[in-house]
Formats: C-alpha cells, structure tokens, sequence
C-alpha cells in the first residue's frame, strides 16, 4: 500500500473513531484533538478544545455515518480530510465536514474541524 493510501486509511479510520458514542465520552477523544484545537461548529460557534470535550461528555448517544471522504496531504505531516455525515438522530442532521490533522511522531491529531449543516432531504 503506498504511504499516501495508509495515511488516507488511518486518517478515515481515526475520523470514524471520533463518530463511535462510546468513544466520544472516553479519555480517547482528548488524544485525538491536539493542544489548540477549535472547531467552526454547525451552529456558527467557535469551540476550542476543551469545549469540545465538555459536549461530548453529555450529549445524547446517536449513531453516525459517514461516506464520500478524500484525504488531501497538504504537507508530508498535514492532511485535509472532508466528507458527508449523517446523523441518525431525531430530527436526522446532514453535515458536510472537513478536519485538518498534523502528525507530530507516530501520531495523529486533529487540529481543526468543521462542520456545515446541510440542508433536509426532500
């Protein structure tokens, strides 16, 4: 597998990590956002870390899924990663999402994180 193709791989599997309710309550979520990570929430919020953390704490479980992602390498230790989410929550919530993640050692970490609210299905 090309090194491009692993790092895509590891980086939709960590993402997908992120979306697991059991995960998003565990100490696991504070290992994958790094020091000064913030987020441009759906809500148009600005979060920072520990924010984040905070809200994944007390959120009410929902499963996700996620599809159509692409990893762009903007830089040998920096990737985008954007995809499609769905929220199977009540009312159901439709996201387009993009996180930019720096690998600093053997470790990734997620940096920044958007995600834009879409539009309901008709």
């Amino acid at each position: 597998m090309k090194v491009a193709a692993r790092i895509a791989a590891r980086l939709i599997a960590l993402e997908r990590e992120l979306h697991d309710a059991t995960a998003r309550k565990s100490p696991r979520v504070a290992e994958l956002l790094a020091d000064a990570f913030f987020e441009f929430g759906s809500s148009g919020r600005v979060l920072n870390r520990a924010q984040i953390i905070a809200n994944l704490r007390v959120e009410a479980p929902a499963k996700v899924e996620a599809r159509g992602f692409r990893v762009t390498l903007l830089a040998p230790h920096v990737a985008l990663v954007t995809y499609r989410s769905l929220r199977k929550a009540k009312p159901p919530v439709r996201r387009l999402r993009s996180s930019i993640w720096q690998r600093k050692g053997r470790k990734w970490r997620m940096v920044f994180h958007q995600g834009t609210r879409m539009p309901p299905f008709r």
